[in-house]
């Protein structure tokens, strides 16, 4: 099993989506991990909030994954869900999000 499968790179498979999900409650449970900002005290917190998300994570799936495999699951997440969002505003046929796109994307326009 390669690190992209691992990191919930395959499309199409409902354990992959209920992963996602359980990814994305994660997020808005931590909504500082999302944040750019360098600032050491935000830094600090954000190392903190990536190591609770990636023993619950573990819990929750039983997969082991580091921190840098579950920022790069969030950066292809943030990915996926902008591509259909572009799609949507170029004005062609509706595109429908499914529940965790959803809450990623509320999570992302959300003002800290």
């Amino acid at each position: 099993m390669s690190s992209s499968d691992e990191a919930g790179g395959i499309d199409g498979t409902e354990n992959c989506s209920v992963n996602r999900s359980r990814f994305v409650r994660l997020l808005t449970e931590n909504p500082v991990v999302i944040e750019k900002s360098k600032i050491p005290s935000i830094t600090a917190s954000k190392k903190k909030a990536w190591e609770l998300i990636s023993q619950e994570y573990s819990k929750v799936t039983g997969k082991v994954l580091s921190i840098s495999q579950l920022s790069k699951m969030l950066n292809n997440l943030k990915t996926i869900v902008k591509k259909k969002t572009d799609k949507n505003a170029t004005g062609n046929k509706k595109i429908t999000l499914t529940s965790w796109e959803k809450d990623l994307l509320l999570v992302l326009t959300q003002e800290r």
